[in-house]
């Protein structure tokens, strides 16, 4: 059974019985069980959910029909969309939400604090992103195309930028 993410941890573990309840006498004849979140593993999936995962395999060719999908299908699509797309793509089309979360908690798990980006995951990746490409960037004499690039895409969601140390440039020979 799917959980969706908007469902937290500690409330699963409410329904979860004790060991205790799993060793009363009437237990072990019950076949009808509503706290099992796995009833349905057996089953096949739903066309639905075949079809939600096709568009996530093919996400970026098929992105155009995100704006005909129902809010439940968004919210699964980002809720299992791989976090290792291309920013470039990613940036653009999807909206603040789980997705975000989940990309920042991939990319840096020692940052969980979203506070400090306004509570939204999607600017704090933008900053983060921005500020990690500004800090490894090697200044070179010609090649300032790709980061102009980066700039102008991260642009709309980045608010400041915390940079604590630059590259030394090249000597030019």
């Amino acid at each position: 059974m799917r959980i969706p993410h908007t469902i937290p941890q500690n409330t699963l573990k409410a329904y979860c019985p004790s060991e205790q309840t799993l060793e009363l006498a009437g237990e072990e004849n019950r076949r009808i069980k509503a706290e099992d979140f796995s009833w349905d593993e057996r089953m096949p999936p739903p066309l639905s959910r075949l079809c939600v995962q096709s568009l996530v395999d093919n996400f970026l060719e098929h992105y155009n029909v995100l704006p005909l999908l129902e809010p439940f299908h968004l919210d699964l699509i980002y809720e299992i969309l791989p976090t290792s797309l291309p920013i470039e793509s990613v940036l653009p089309l999807i909206p603040e939400g789980e997705y975000w979360r989940r990309r920042c908690l991939d990319t840096w798990s020692n940052k969980i604090d979203v506070s400090d980006y306004n509570d939204s995951w999607k600017c704090m990746f933008a900053e983060c992103y921005l500020e990690g490409i500004i800090e490894k960037e090697e200044p070179y004499f010609e090649e300032w195309q790709d980061s102009l690039k980066i700039v102008n895409l991260c642009s709309p969601y980045v608010r400041r930028l915390v940079i604590t140390q630059l590259q030394p440039p090249r000597v030019m020979e």
